[in-house]
């Protein structure tokens, strides 16, 4: 069966259906022309992400994969900002010859990056396009906000999550066909941004001075919170820290440039 015999309205009850508000803050959901939710903290942030399916989603990763993922980068834009995460509105493209059953594999995927990370998915929409097209709104609110531009001199610049994972796992699909299983699930994992330092970046709003998710890569989001901040950085080479269940594959340009990571590069006094 195919998206197509179904069509919009159907699509939306099938995402409706797997979708359950425990929050509290969804006044009204999905279904209406908008949502409405409850804020109860001091600010609100906004982020969005756009996913296409050559660039972003390598053959490698299943529908529920693709569907976290769709989440998850946004969840990690939140987190660089200290926030907590309130809902998301998800944009679908979907090509016309689009099985149902893999349509509903990224929603399950959607639902269940929200479930765990207890995001409301509110609403979004739904449109035929040439290649599949996910684009994320989500909300987060905070009482206290992470810039990029605020790191000065003397500051200590960190790191949370290994680097070099994501960018290791994409130079290794062309081999696909000569590893493990094992090894393929976990290059999956790396892609699709598992664990977006959700928790930990609420955290961090309490002392971090600056902050970026490494979604670009080390070295650029090491020269964005500089030029942001208006200072320099020495980096101690040694003491990156290289993804240690692909380290074999990560040389020195994977671990700069690579991106994909979805760590968090903060500042501290």
């Amino acid at each position: 069966m195919k998206i197509t015999d179904i069509g919009e309205r159907g699509l939306i009850d099938k995402i409706a259906d797997r979708v359950c508000y425990k929050s509290g803050r969804v006044i009204q959901g999905i279904g209406d022309d908008a949502a409405v939710l409850s804020s109860k903290k001091k600010f609100l942030i906004a982020t969005t992400d756009m996913l296409h399916r050559k660039t972003d989603f390598p053959v490698i990763l299943t529908p529920e994969d693709i569907g976290w993922m769709s989440v998850a980068v946004n969840l990690s834009d939140l987190a660089s900002m200290g926030a907590e995460p309130l809902c998301i509105l998800v944009a679908l493209g979907l090509e016309e010859d689009t099985p149902l059953d893999f349509f509903e594999g990224i929603i399950d995927g959607i639902v269940g990056c929200c479930r765990e990370y207890s995001l409301d998915l509110v609403g979004g929409d739904i449109d035929k396009h040439s290649e599949l097209t996910i684009v994320g709104t989500a909300l987060g609110e905070a009482e206290k906000v992470v810039l990029q531009s605020g790191a000065s001199e003397g500051d200590m610049l960190c790191i949370m999550g290994a680097v070099g994972g994501s960018a290791a796992s994409i130079n290794l699909i062309d081999k696909s066909a000569h590893l493990t299983d094992e090894l393929i699930n976990l290059m999956r994992a790396k892609i699709s941004v598992k664990n977006p330092f959700v928790r930990e970046g609420i955290i961090l709003a309490d002392f971090a001075t600056a902050c970026i998710d490494t979604s670009d890569g080390l070295a650029k989001s090491v020269y964005n919170l500089a030029e942001k901040s208006d200072v320099g950085f020495v980096i101690d080479y040694d003491r990156i820290p290289v993804d240690p269940d692909l380290a074999h594959y990560i040389d020195l340009d994977v671990l700069l440039y690579g991106g994909g990571d979805y760590g968090l590069l903060f500042t501290v006094k």
